[in-house]
C-alpha cells in the first residue's frame, strides 16, 4: 500500500505511522511521542522530542522564557489533558523532562503551558495526595482491587458516586490515575487541580460616592451612567431575603458589621456554612477575597454603616475551601457546591479558576446544580486572555446553560484591560475596577479590590434580587432576563456574546427574550476512520448563529448543517452552540465514535 501523508484540521496524520502536530494557542504545544524527532515552535517557545533509545524514555526539551514555570500535560486523545509535571526553566530558558509513564501507550501528545501562579501548589498544580474517580453507571468501585493502600476520602451519591481518593505512600497520583483508566470500573479518574481566587440608602460609601459601580455620577472624573443602574432598581425591590447565595470562596467575616445580619444560619447547627480546609463548620475568612465579593452580593442596606450591596437583605451562605494563600482544591470545591445544593441555594458565586484543568468532576458538579435550578455565576479570568481559544474554568463550561460567565468593566465603561473575554464563551461584563466592599481585618474593615471576581459578584447579586422578583421562574428564564438587559457597549461588541455591561433595572424590567434549545443529529455516530459525518441542526427557538466544536481540535465551523471528516480513531465529543438574536445560548454535545480501518495485506 502507498503511504499519504494528509493534512487534516492543523494535525498531520501519516496512516499507520505515529502521529505529530501543532496548535497554536496561549503556549500551548502538542507533539507525539515518536520514533523520529520531532520539533514544535510558537507564542515564543520551542518543544522539541527526543525518541526513545535503549530502553529508556523519551525525553521532552523546552526552550521558553527565563526562569518562567511551565506545566507539562500529556493526553492520549487530544481532549482529556493531565498535567504531569511543572518546572521552572532555568536562567537560560530551558527545561528537560523524561516522561516515566510514555511506554504504557499507543501514543501520546505532550503540550506545554506557561503560568504565573502554581509555585508552591505542590508538584504539579494538583493535589499529590489525592485524586477524582467517578465509577461507570451500576459498577461499585472496589479500591483495594485497583491498588493496595487506597481509600476512600469521600463520596458523592448526587454526583453519580463520584469518589475523593486518597494515593497511598510510594505512589504518585498520575499512576494512580493510570490504574483506574485502564481498571474498566471507571468512566474517569482525574487529578484534583488547583484553583485559585480570581480577585440610594444612607450607607456613608454610597453617598460620598465610593460605589460608583452602583450609581456613576461623574465623581473622580469618571463616566456618569458607568454603572449597573443600582439606583433605579432599587425603586422596585431592594430585599432577596428568601434567596439564599452560595459563595465558595476564602470564607466570609460573617461578623462583620455589614454583613452579619445577612448571614445565613444552618438549622441543624447554627453555623454559617462549612469549612473544607480546616474540616470543621467554621467558615471565617482569613484571606479577605470571600468577604469582599460577599459584600458586593448583599452588604446590609440602609444601615447607616459603611457600604450597601445589591441586595439590602440576603442570606449569604458562607463555603470555605480555598485557603490563606488564595488556592484550593477542585474536591474541595465539589464538597462546598453539594452542600450548597442539599442546603437551599438559589444562586452560586464562583469568584475562582483555573486554565490549567477541564476537570470532568466539577463539570458534573455544575450540572447538578442545574439540575436542581441553580444559578452559577464565574469570573471569566484575569489574565487578558481570550477564553474563546484559552478556556478558564468553570467559566468556559459552555455546554451548562446555568453558568454565566462574567468579565469586568471599568469606571469608564471599557473592558478592564485585565479581563479575560470570548465572543464565545463570555456571556456579558459587569463592574470589576476599583470596586469598594468588606474586607476580613476587622468587623468595620472596607478595602478596594480589582478583578473579574468582583465583577462577578455584582451578577451574582443582580440574580439573588431577580430570584426574588420573579419567584416562579426557573434558572433558564432569571439568566434571560440578565443577558437581555445589558448596556450595550462599543468595545464590548466582539468581546462578549451579549457586547453588553449588565443593568440591573433593566435586568428587572426586561421581558426574557424566547429561550434557544441546541439539539442536532450525527449520521454516522460512530464507524472507521476516515469518517464523514453529516451534522444536522434541529434546534428550536429564535436561533441566528450557530457554533459546531467537533471535538478534535479542527476549527470550528458556523454553518447551520455541516459536514466533517474524522480522519483518526477516537472518542470525539461534538458540541453545538447557538445564539438568538438577544444573546441567548443553548448548546449540547454528542459522542463520534471512530475506530482504525484494518491494513490491508
Amino acid at each position: 500500500m502507498k503511504m499519504r501523508t494528509t493534512l487534516s484540521d492543523g494535525i498531520i496524520t501519516t496512516p499507520g505511522q505515529w502521529r505529530r502536530g501543532f496548535i497554536a494557542g496561549a503556549a500551548l504545544l502538542m507533539a507525539v511521542w515518536a520514533q523520529s524527532p520531532a520539533s514544535f515552535a510558537g507564542n515564543g517557545v520551542k518543544l522539541s522530542l527526543t525518541p526513545a533509545s535503549g530502553g529508556g524514555k523519551p525525553v521532552l526539551h523546552l526552550q521558553g522564557q527565563p526562569s518562567q514555570v511551565y506545566e507539562i500535560q500529556a493526553s492520549t486523545d487530544l481532549k482529556n489533558w493531565i498535567v504531569i509535571a511543572t518546572n521552572q526553566t532555568s536562567g537560560s530558558g530551558a527545561l528537560t523532562f523524561a516522561d516515566p509513564q510514555a511506554g504504557q501507550f499507543r501514543q501520546r501528545f505532550y503540550r506545554a503551558v506557561a503560568r504565573n501562579n502554581l509555585i508552591g501548589l505542590g508538584s504539579a498544580g494538583f493535589r499529590p495526595d489525592r485524586i477524582l474517580v467517578k465509577p461507570k453507571a451500576g459498577l461499585t468501585l472496589s479500591t483495594p482491587n485497583v491498588s493496595p493502600g487506597v481509600s476512600v476520602l469521600n463520596v458523592f451519591p448526587a454526583l453519580g458516586n463520584l469518589h475523593v481518593i486518597k494515593v497511598p505512600a510510594g505512589m504518585t497520583a498520575s499512576t494512580l490515575i493510570y490504574k483506574y483508566q485502564t481498571s474498566g470500573l471507571v468512566q474517569y479518574a482525574e487529578h484534583d487541580y488547583y484553583v485559585q481566587a480570581l480577585n440610594d440608602p444612607n450607607d456613608p460609601q454610597y453617598l460620598n460616592g465610593d460605589l460608583w459601580d452602583l450609581k456613576n455620577t461623574g465623581q473622580n472624573g469618571y463616566t456618569p451612567g458607568a454603572d449597573i443602574s443600582a439606583s433605579a432598581a432599587w425603586d422596585v425591590i431592594t430585599s432577596a431575603s428568601n434567596i439564599i447565595v452560595a459563595v465558595p470562596d476564602t470564607g466570609v467575616r460573617y461578623t462583620h458589621q455589614d454583613l452579619a445580619a445577612n448571614m445565613w444560619v444552618n438549622p441543624a447547627d447554627g453555623s454559617h456554612g462549612t469549612n473544607t480546609v480546616a474540616a470543621n463548620t467554621d467558615p471565617n475568612d482569613d484571606y479577605g477575597h470571600g468577604s469582599h465579593v460577599s459584600g458586593t452580593i448583599g452588604a446590609v442596606g440602609n444601615n447607616g454603616l459603611g457600604i450597601v450591596g445589591i441586595c439590602w437583605k440576603v442570606q449569604i451562605m458562607a463555603l470555605k475551601f480555598i485557603d490563606s494563600t488564595g488556592n484550593g482544591t477542585i474536591s474541595d470545591a465539589i464538597t462546598c457546591l453539594d452542600y450548597a445544593r442539599m442546603h437551599g441555594a438559589k444562586v452560586i458565586n464562583a469568584s475562582w479558576g483555573s486554565t490549567s484543568f477541564t476537570s470532568q468532576s466539577l463539570h458534573d458538579a455544575i450540572a447538578s446544580l442545574r439540575d436542581a435550578d441553580i444559578v452559577f455565576v464565574a469570573a471569566a479570568g484575569n489574565s487578558s486572555a481570550d477564553n474563546d481559544t484559552t478556556p478558564l474554568y468553570p467559566a468556559s463550561y459552555r455546554d451548562l446553560d446555568n453558568v454565566i460567565a462574567v468579565a469586568a468593566t471599568d469606571p469608564n465603561d471599557q473592558l478592564a484591560g485585565y479581563s479575560d473575554y470570548g465572543s464565545n464563551t463570555v456571556d456579558l461584563a459587569a463592574p470589576g475596577s476599583s470596586i469598594f466592599s468588606c474586607w476580613n481585618g476587622s468587623d468595620s474593615d472596607y478595602q478596594e479590590d480589582n478583578g473579574t471576581s468582583m465583577a462577578c459578584a455584582h451578577v451574582t447579586g443582580a440574580v439573588a434580587l431577580l430570584r426574588a422578583y420573579y419567584p416562579g421562574e426557573n434558572y433558564k428564564q432569571i439568566i434571560q432576563r440578565i443577558l437581555g438587559g445589558t448596556d450595550k457597549l462599543p468595545n464590548l461588541a466582539g468581546k462578549t456574546i451579549t457586547g453588553g455591561r449588565l443593568n440591573l433595572a433593566k435586568a428587572l424590567g426586561a421581558t426574557p427574550p424566547p429561550v434557544v434549545t441546541a439539539n442536532f443529529t450525527a449520521n454516522p455516530s460512530s464507524g472507521k476512520a476516515p469518517l464523514t459525518v453529516q451534522f444536522t441542526d434541529q434546534s428550536s427557538g429564535p436561533v441566528t448563529a450557530w457554533n459546531w466544536n467537533f471535538g478534535d481540535g479542527s476549527a470550528n465551523s458556523p454553518a447551520q448543517n455541516p459536514s466533517h471528516v474524522y480522519n483518526s480513531a477516537g472518542s470525539f465529543t461534538a458540541t453545538l452552540t447557538v445564539s438568538g438574536s438577544s444573546g441567548q445560548t443553548g448548546s449540547v454535545s454528542h459522542t463520534i465514535t471512530t475506530s482504525r480501518r484494518k491494513r490491508a495485506h
